[in-house]
Formats: structure tokens, sequence, C-alpha cells
């Protein structure tokens, strides 16, 4: 019985290339290498073209990592929320020295808690209170004629990114920013080599955190109105906190130093099992505790 003729063998592509590659003779190998590098050069060409024409006629544009195709790319931003109750937040943005951004707060934030929860408890004893001649229900009266105690104090409000310039009893000299009224909204760069890593210190000591990163408060920037023009100084992750007491050890205020040595020794007086105990990581963010609210800023490039 005859036998079917093989197939015949398809040759491995790349050899075949490989063996016509050196085959080659001088004269060709240099017509090979200028065509390569006028197909090079031809392409990189047309990538400049393209990125020319992209940022001067379609607003291409780079920032941070990001690539924005809009003429209208100045409206375009990242959305950052600062709680009152945090020291330190890293926005998660990251600039480089000489980077330009605009900064849009909004928001209200209240810097006593416990003075919101009187108020509030204290509303309808002064409503009914104020107007006597309203024909308020038996039940309503009994309900709310008890009027405000010594204990209930709320002279302080809900504050914008302007802060309250509300002084306080034994905290003045304790401020972050001693220039700045309570509660404005500060913004700092932290420094950083790249983005690779996004540190953070929400609950670390606003002033070690300052020392670690060879900071001073004056580099502190206030963001209280809308469009404030913000320059990175140098490369570093854009990061806010709202202006507080911190007692700290490592404060210029001998009052912060004083206090937080006086509730250390009280924190030793109560290291004895019961359910009173202070954690001293936590003594320089204590007056951060009873804050309330948040601010919203736009980040605009």
């Amino acid at each position: 019985m005859a036998q079917k003729p093989r197939p015949p063998r398809r040759r491995n592509t790349w050899l075949s290339i490989l063996s016509s590659v050196t085959s080659l003779q001088p004269d060709q190998w240099l017509r090979l290498l200028a065509l390569t590098l006028v197909t090079v050069l031809a392409t990189l060409f047309i990538l400049m073209s393209l990125l020319f024409i992209g940022t001067r006629f379609f607003g291409l544009r780079i920032l941070a990592g990001q690539i924005f195709l809009d003429p209208n790319y100045q409206s375009l931003g990242a959305h950052v929320t600062v709680d009152a109750t945090a020291g330190f937040q890293n926005s998660g943005i990251f600039l480089k020295a000489g980077q330009q951004i605009s900064l849009s707060p909004e928001g209200r934030i209240h810097l006593a808690s416990e003075q919101i929860y009187d108020f509030a408890r204290s509303v309808k004893p002064l409503i009914v209170k104020e107007l006597p001649n309203r024909n308020w229900p038996a039940q309503i009266k009994q309900r709310y004629q008890s009027k405000p105690s010594d204990n209930n104090v709320f002279y302080r409000d809900w504050v914008g990114p302007e802060g309250d310039p509300e002084p306080s009893d034994i905290l003045e000299d304790c401020k972050l920013k001693k220039t700045q009224n309570w509660g404005t909204l500060l913004a700092v760069i932290i420094p950083a080599k790249s983005f690779s890593e996004i540190p953070t210190f929400s609950e670390s000591d606003p002033f070690q955190v300052l020392k670690d990163n060879n900071l001073n408060l004056s580099q502190l920037v206030t963001v209280n109105h809308n469009n404030t023009e913000f320059t990175a100084k140098q490369d570093g992750w854009l990061t806010f906190i709202v202006n507080e007491a911190v007692i700290s050890p490592d404060s210029q205020s001998k009052d912060a130093k004083d206090y937080y040595e006086a509730l250390k020794r009280a924190a030793e007086e109560l290291s004895d099992g019961t359910r009173k105990r202070i954690h001293l990581r936590s003594l320089p963010l204590v007056f951060f505790s009873d804050n309330a609210g948040a601010f919203r800023i736009t980040v605009r490039y």
C-alpha cells in the first residue's frame, strides 16, 4: 500500500529571522541600522507632535501622575475630607516642588461637642420660657420648665475653616498655631521622595510629626477661604490639620509641657487596674477628641 507523502515541515519563524539577520552583508547591516534609526526618530516625532497637539488644543495635562484630557482642566481636582477629631491627615495627593494648587474648603466643625448637647437640651425649655403667652399645653409646660444650670455651657458655635476667635480659659497658649483662630484649617507638605508609600500621621503627636520631618510651625499654611493658593516648597504629601490644643512635651508652649507632665503623673496614680486609665500616647490629641464635624476641600491644579 502506497504511503501518503509527509507534509513539509514548517520552519520556525524566529529561526528564519535569525538566519536572515546573521547572513546579512556589512552594507546590509548599515542599511538596517539606518532604517531602524529613522523609524525610531519618526515614531518619537509623531509622539511629540501628538503630545504638543494634545496640550495645546485639547487640554491634555499630566499632573501628580494622573492624565487629564479636558480644555477646562482647571476645574478638575480632588476632594479631601479633614476630620476635626484627628491630627495631621494625609490627603493622598503627592505634589512636586514648585507645583501650584488652589484649595477651596467648605463645611463646619465644632470644638466642644459637649456644648452642642448642652445647647440642644436647653433649646425647648428656652423656647417655652421666652414665649409665655403662647397657649402651651400643661404637659409641655411641665416637661420643659427647667432652665439651663451652671453646668450647661454652650458659648462656642459651629465654625467654618476661618475658625473660632473665642479664647479658651486655660488652653490658649497650647494652640498648635497660636496666631490663628481655634479650629482654623491648616495645610503643610510632609516631605517624601516618591509616592510609592503613603504614610499616615492622624494618631501621632503633631509636634513629633513636624520634628521628624524637619518642619516648623511657620510652614503651616492657613486655608480659610476659597481659592487659597498653595505652592509646594518640596516634594511630598499634601497634609491637613485643624488648629487645636496639643498637649505635647515637644511643644514650645510651657503650658502644654506642664499639662503633659501633670497628666503623666495622674496616669501613674491611676495605673492600679481600675477602670480609669490614661493612655500617654493619646495625650497630645486629647482635646481633638471632643470635636465634631469635618471640612471638605476641593484641590485644583
